[in-house]
This record gives C-alpha cells, sequence and structure tokens, in this order.
C-alpha cells in the first residue's frame, strides 16, 4: 500500500456510512413531508384518477426520489473532509502512477455508481436477515404492526440496526471496488 493513502477500515467506513445516512434521512423526511401535504391537498381529484395509475406513478416517483437522494447523499459524504482523510477519486490505468492522489471532480454519476453498489449489496444481507427478524418477532415476515407496542419498537431498532450494519459492510465493498476506469482512495487532507 501507498505511504499516501489510507486503509479503509470499519472506522473510516462507518464515518463516510453516517455522513451519507443522516443527509439521505434528512432529506427523504423533507420530501416525505412536501409529498404528504401534496397528496392531502390532491386528495379529493385522486378519486377521478384510476387506483392503479395512482399507486404505479407513486411507486416510481418513491424510487426515483430514493436513487437521486442515494446519489446526491453519497456525492456529499465523498467530497466531505473527514478528521484525517478526504475521499480522492484516481484514475485506473498503466499511465497512472500506483496510489497516486487525483483532483478528480465527484460527480453525481460517480457518487450513484457508489450508491448503487452498496445498495444492492446491503440489501440482499439486510431484506432476508429483515423478514427472519419479523417473523421471529411478530410471527410473520410481512410488514403489518404487531398489537404490542414494544415489539413493533424492538423490530424496528433490530431492522435499523442490521441496515446500518449491512450499509457499513457494503460500502466497505464499494469503496474497494474498481467502477470501469476509476477508484477511491482515502487520502490524507
Amino acid at each position: 500500500m501507498d505511504r499516501y493513502v489510507f486503509a479503509i477500515t470499519w472506522r473510516r467506513t462507518a464515518t463516510i456510512y453516517w455522513a451519507h445516512a443522516w443527509r439521505a434521512a434528512l432529506i427523504s423526511v423533507g420530501l416525505g413531508l412536501v409529498i404528504g401535504v401534496l397528496s392531502r391537498l390532491l386528495d379529493s381529484h385522486v378519486h377521478v384518477l384510476r387506483v392503479g395509475r395512482v399507486v404505479f406513478g407513486s411507486v416510481v416517483l418513491v424510487l426515483a426520489l430514493i436513487l437521486c437522494v442515494g446519489a446526491w447523499s453519497m456525492k456529499r459524504a465523498l467530497q466531505v473532509r473527514y478528521a484525517e482523510f478526504v475521499v480522492g477519486v484516481t484514475p485506473v490505468h498503466a499511465a497512472v502512477a500506483a496510489g497516486a492522489p487525483t483532483d478528480s471532480p465527484m460527480t453525481e454519476r460517480l457518487a450513484f455508481s457508489v450508491f448503487w453498489a452498496m445498495g444492492w449489496r446491503a440489501w440482499l444481507i439486510a431484506f432476508p436477515v429483515n423478514l427472519v427478524a419479523g417473523y421471529w418477532l411478530n410471527g410473520t415476515p410481512l410488514p403489518i404492526p404487531s398489537p404490542d407496542a414494544m415489539t413493533n419498537f424492538v423490530l424496528m431498532m433490530v431492522q435499523l440496526a442490521v441496515g446500518a450494519a449491512a450499509c457499513t459492510w457494503a460500502l466497505r465493498i464499494a469503496l474497494n471496488l474498481h467502477y470501469g476506469n476509476w477508484r477511491l482512495e482515502l487520502v490524507p487532507k
């Protein structure tokens, strides 16, 4: 390893993930409030439309917002100057010296690649584990609330912890990947 590159440790990965997660959560709550207000304002007009179109449109809108918010918050997390390091975009080809940091800009497209690499890996772990946790606590893997509020709270905390751990693990992998002709490095600031 080059002396100008830091190792991608669990602590550094968790720091980067937290920088991504709080931004994504804050923006998602804000967008949820705006969408909630708009849906209440348009509630009388929704009855005129077919329910299937509204549901399909809502799902597509929510997925698009998740991907946009995820890419934007990942871009910001990868641009933050942390206590001991910054995340650098490094070209991958023979002409570039090994471990040489670069000033290539982090774009939404690059950030989306990292977000996607993290997201699908985290989902592969978090989804089945959360289904098992739901079955163990509620007796069903379906997302039906339990009559017991404490069981709902415990399940929510388990799912939050599983999601955070899976995303941190997946981000650690995503930080080590080569994305075609570029990769990420943790370099001293």
